[in-house]
């Protein structure tokens, strides 16, 4: 299971692992804790809203109509724009610095500036309070950008304090590098699918996480693991059906489907499952993080039902 227990919870992973659904099913199942929930999205395409039949949110804390879940998506060039409005606080200054071409050419340009800039609205985030007082919310759940896009970003505010040395953005870059190594407060899950490349970055980035960014790791999720898809029972079976004879008398048992498609059906999901077990062992024997298995769910199609599905496996 996963714990609940910083503010800030990470999720990083090669792209395509699955890290939006798995951020998903964590904030269903910390919600259903009562624990008050946002998810903050980061990459190119706004996904999590959608999923809960809402409008994209836009750059705003948005309500997903389950109670204690929220989400936002933290665009950067909406990021610069609230560094902006918040730096100069009145509307008739911020909007020509806003608007202006050069601005927006030097904050894309500048190293790691962009990426200051979305860290520091996370770092808001995970600051802001209620009337008493106390956080606004028990947990964050950062769906961070692919794992190349993703080390850039975790390393920004390193490489921010060693271009400036001083000022505002120094002084923001060492508050947030402060909070993602602190380990009371952020912790970082990999997600991952059972295959060579994935499990390669994977590997990778515990190393990097050790090494360079002293980020607190957690668990590493297992997405989409294939089960075994026949018992050693079966085995003896299969093998009688594949032989010539038998696959040419069983031909008229099935009406529009040849026998050769279901046995190489049979054959796919076969070498799936044991794939999938081959790099789930390689994962246990490479590293001392833990890791969580998330069963392959075969829906089709895709929606916020079988998110829920996944949420009882953390």
């Amino acid at each position: 299971m996963i714990a609940f227990d910083r503010r800030l919870l990470i999720l990083s992973g090669k792209g395509g692992v699955g890290k939006s659904t798995v951020a998903v099913a964590l904030g269903l199942k910390a919600a259903e804790q009562g624990l008050s929930t946002l998810i903050c999205e980061m990459g190119e395409n706004e996904k999590i809203a959608p999923l809960f039949g809402r409008a994209a949110s836009s750059f705003r804390e948005t309500p997903l109509g389950i109670k204690n879940l929220s989400s936002i998506y933290l665009d950067p060039h909406e990021a610069f724009n609230d560094y902006v409005r918040a730096s100069l606080r009145l509307a008739v200054l911020s909007r020509p610095l806003i608007e202006s071409r050069l601005i927006r050419a030097f904050v894309q340009a500048a190293p790691g500036l962009k990426e200051i800039m979305t860290l520091t609205k996370l770092m808001e985030l995970e600051r802001l309070t209620d009337k008493q007082g106390k956080p606004k919310y028990d947990l964050i759940i950062l769906d961070a950008p692919a794992t190349g896009h993703g080390m850039s970003l975790f390393r920004s505010p390193m490489l921010a304090m060693r271009a400036t040395k001083l000022g505002p953005i120094y002084q923001k870059a060492r508050l947030i590098s402060d909070l993602l190594s602190d380990a009371t407060r952020t912790r970082m899950h990999i997600v991952t699918l059972a295959e060579e490349m994935p499990v390669t970055e994977t590997l990778e980035m515990i190393a990097a996480m050790r090494s360079d960014l002293h980020i607190s790791l957690g668990d590493i999720l297992i997405n989409a693991v294939m089960p075994p898809a026949f018992s050693a029972a079966s085995i003896a079976l299969l093998d009688a059906m594949r032989q010539p004879a038998v696959m040419k008398s069983s031909a008229n048992c099935w009406v529009g489907i040849a026998p050769e498609a279901l046995m190489a059906v049979a054959a796919h999901m076969d070498g799936r499952s044991r794939l999938n077990a081959h790099y789930v062992n390689r994962l246990h024997d490479d590293t001392d993080l833990k890791s969580i298995n998330l069963p392959f769910v075969f829906d089709a199609p895709w929606n916020l039902d079988s998110v829920k599905k996944l949420a009882k496996y953390l």
